[in-house]
């Protein structure tokens, strides 16, 4: 700008105001803009909306581009730079006043700004609860496999046309339902994007109990499903298997007591031959020479008389216990039954209870309210089977109130077996998906998720074939789908790195033993032998074993959980047999000196517990089958030997385990995948509901 009247230097081109100039040039001490108006955003973006305004309104972003790295020539993916000014040969002199364009912009239009020729087609704002960020992918790794980011392209965010409409979760106008009269290919097309074709193929690898629900769900709803599971049989650690000559054995789960009835109502399993036997006892404890027997039965009363006899105390307090487990468990089950959303958190925020039990030890908030060694440890197996944490832990009291939130929340979960073993689950499963048009495929490995230009394309089985799919459900554990299957050349450092701080801790040993006869445990009847037969005195037997598996280390006294399956089911042995299943928790997976040399260690050391609990058992051992973790991994790939592919606290669990489409918020490296196993949400057991959650999002695009 020009401050007085006096010449310009000499030599100097310079614009020399006058007394009656015309409009487009400056006037005497007149100060204009050099450049038209800029954008400017707020001190700093918030990601759920501006908070300098009332909701609803837009929040001004900085919008970014994403470019792929490029070597040399100049800043990341930008051209050369363009000239402050066009004014030929003048770009040396110093700065002078510049002259806005003769016409201002018409009424509506969005300004030029900076660089307008660049901006996006339409609107300077994105969408309400949007966070534009600067993203710089990674560089490719060796490695075959495709290329990230191989191609520019611009975010999946529509500025073009948008939909301005949200009819999900509204009525439509006049009563009609959202998506009434529009066509279905407008209707899906969110699906369309995101998981190939409307009635693409969707393959699902693996063949447990997740992987036939999901098969089956999604075959009913018209989808062409194919089905891989490398075992020559199905159920994965809800299969059973002869192995005693003449012994049905469930290798891994085997109480039913989760499983979704819902989901066995849709799916018909009654009709296809699945039959329930629930047991009359939850879990048992039995007496030694310094602790009495405890039984914890699925009716309150039932267990309060039981109690009398043992502390009037904990017989006063299990009834209000029982009560306040079913208000906590009544908060959580819709968390754990469906797809999580961030809205869900809000829930717990208001239950202090429940973010209690997330956060403190299992022992502490159970020693408020009982006295009893026996009663803590019945309620201490019933929680941390699987999960590699003892009940000093804090956030212990979590698995406790998964497993009543899942099991019912009116009562303790009880104990229900399938008549046969559980591979009857799997049997039906596979009937109902079958029936319904899936195709399924056993013997068959899948070695490679494909993927072309981010989207999965099909799988590659382990003889070359390749399977054309629009969608891939994974039921496999994360380490094993991403890192194995899916590739890390095409996942980004920091995923891999979330993959590598998983915890796989809870490794299981199972010993399957044939009796001549039922054994006789202290202070148990025969209707107490029905359910779960926790071998603990109290709580410090539980952490002493968790303690060992730290540093690699058989325990002393192995903490046993023992099941007699015929005493409900006597097909499961020859006439006159039982069939005693003893699982040892909280191994460690690595253990010092190896599984070759400590596999008959822990052998001699369970059997000596064994008879420390039921004294003459050893007399009645005809023949034994024992699994150590190393074959849980190898024959069913559980990854380190754990039950519920990922330990089970609250730090891998809710919102910080994997979903069926998202991890910690982020979407899955591929769209199209899928996860549906036991390592995502809601968790391990013999529930169902990682399978039948992946099935309807999948449905739900």
């Amino acid at each position: 700008m020009h401050a007085g009247a006096r010449p310009p230097p000499l030599g100097r081109d310079h614009d020399r105001p006058g007394p009656r100039l015309r409009r487009p040039r400056l006037r005497r001490r007149e100060v204009r803009r050099l450049l038209g108006t800029t954008v400017h955003r707020h001190d700093h973006p918030v990601r759920p909306r501006s908070g300098h305004g009332a909701a609803g309104q837009a929040c001004p972003l900085l919008l970014r581009a994403v470019r792929p790295v490029r070597t040399g020539g100049g800043l990341l993916g930008r051209g050369s730079a363009r000239g402050v000014r066009r004014c030929r040969g003048a770009h040396t002199r110093r700065v002078r006043a510049w002259h806005r364009g003769p016409d201002p912009a018409p009424a509506g239009a969005r300004a030029a700004g900076h660089r307008g020729d660049r901006r996006y087609p339409r609107g300077q704002h994105l969408p309400r609860r949007a966070a534009a960020v600067a993203v710089v992918p990674a560089a490719p790794r060796p490695g075959r496999g495709g290329l990230p980011d191989a191609v520019a392209r611009l975010l999946p965010l529509r500025l073009v046309d948008a939909v301005r409409r949200r009819h999900f979760r509204r009525p439509g106008p006049a009563g009609r339902a959202p998506g009434a009269g529009r066509s279905a290919d407008s209707r899906h097309g969110r699906w369309r994007e995101r998981g190939g074709a409307l009635n693409g193929r969707v393959a699902i690898v693996g063949g447990g109990h997740n992987g036939l629900v999901a098969a089956a769900l999604l075959a009913r709803s018209g989808r062409d499903v194919v089905l891989f599971e490398a075992r020559p049989e199905l159920g994965g650690l809800a299969s059973t298997r002869e192995l005693i000559p003449g012994h049905r054995v469930d290798a891994g789960s085997h109480d039913l007591g989760m499983f979704r009835r819902s989901v066995m109502e849709e799916l018909e399993l009654a009709g296809h031959g699945l039959e329930l036997i629930e047991a009359p006892a939850v879990a048992a404890v039995p007496a030694t020479a310094d602790s009495s027997a405890v039984v914890l039965w699925p009716e309150v009363g039932r267990t309060v008389e039981g109690l009398g006899g043992v502390s009037r105390r904990d017989a006063a307090a299990w009834p209000g216990f029982v009560f306040e487990l079913a208000e906590r468990a009544a908060t959580l089950e819709p968390l754990l039954s469906r797809p999580l959303e961030l809205a869900d958190i809000g829930g717990l925020l208001i239950a202090p209870e429940v973010l209690r039990a997330l956060s403190s030890p299992l022992e502490e908030s159970l020693r408020e309210r009982f006295e009893n060694r026996s009663l803590l440890a019945g309620l201490c197996g019933v929680a941390l089977p699987a999960t590699g944490l003892g009940p000093r832990a804090n956030g212990t009291g979590w698995p406790l109130l998964f497993h009543c939130a899942l099991g019912g929340s009116d009562r303790l979960a009880p104990v229900v077996r399938a008549q046969g073993g559980a591979g009857a689950l799997a049997s039906a499963l596979a009937t109902s998906a079958a029936a319904s048009g899936a195709e399924i495929r056993t013997g068959v490995a899948v070695s490679r998720i494909l993927v072309d230009s981010g989207r999965v394309a099909g799988v590659q089985l382990a003889d070359g074939e390749r399977i054309e799919a629009g969608a891939v459900i994974s039921t496999a554990t994360p380490s094993v789908t991403f890192l194995e299957l899916l590739g890390a050349s095409v996942l980004e450092p920091r995923f891999v790195r979330r993959l590598l701080n998983v915890k796989y801790r809870g490794a299981a040993a199972r010993l399957a033993l044939s009796l001549d006869g039922l054994p006789a445990f202290r202070g148990l009847e025969r209707p107490a032998l029905t359910g779960r037969i926790v071998l603990a005195e109290q709580p410090d037997d539980i952490e002493r074993a968790a303690d060992a598996a730290k540093y690699r280390r058989l325990p002393d006294r192995p903490w046993i959980e023992a099941a007699l399956p015929t005493t409900l089911d006597p097909s499961l042995a020859p006439a006159g047999r039982h069939l005693l299943l003893a699982t040892v928790h909280h191994l460690p997976f690595d253990l010092d000196g190896g599984w070759d040399a400590g596999g008959p260690e822990l052998l001699a050391r369970v059997a000596a517990e064994l008879e420390r609990w039921a004294p003459g058992i050893g007399g009645l051992v005809r023949e034994h089958a024992l699994l150590l973790p190393t074959d849980f991994e190898a024959d069913y790939g559980a990854t380190a030997g754990g039950l519920h592919h990922g330990e089970m606290n609250p730090s891998q669990s809710l919102w910080l385990r994997p979903t069926a489409s998202a991890w910690a918020g982020e979407p899955l490296p591929a769209s199209g995948l899928w996860l549906g196993g036991a390592g995502c949400h809601p968790g391990g057991g013999l529930t169902g509901l990682p399978g039948t959650i992946a099935a309807v999002s999948l449905l739900r695009g």
